[in-house]
């Protein structure tokens, strides 16, 4: 390859990565979630019955919903809980982006 073959390349992965690093760092510190007005067991515990873990800031809780979707690929939610933080799946983002496809047809 050429010098400015590798040049393009590496100005293009700095690019992305100061693109992603962007998005995550106004996400994290700039999204504010949910508050949950009428709290159940579940808002506050798994389905096996475990609590889940609460977290005391909003951004605690934003940077744990970035993490489980580059470890594991899960979309989560923040939510606030009196005055804890909890990640959680959200039951509609799939109902959503399959009915947005299906309208878009």
């Amino acid at each position: 390859m050429r010098k400015e073959t590798l040049k393009k390349i590496g100005y293009s992965i700095l690019g992305t990565t100061a693109i992603f690093t962007t998005a995550t760092l106004v996400y994290v510190l700039g999204h504010k979630p949910d508050v949950v007005s009428n709290p159940c067991f579940r808002s506050r515990h798994r389905a096996d019955g475990r609590p889940k873990k609460a977290f005391n800031t909003p951004q605690a809780a934003n940077w744990q919903s970035v993490k489980q979707l580059v470890r594991h690929g899960e979309i989560c939610n923040s939510y606030q809980v009196g005055n804890q933080y909890f990640t959680g799946h959200s039951k509609t983002i799939f109902r959503r982006i399959f009915t947005d496809r299906q309208s878009n047809r």
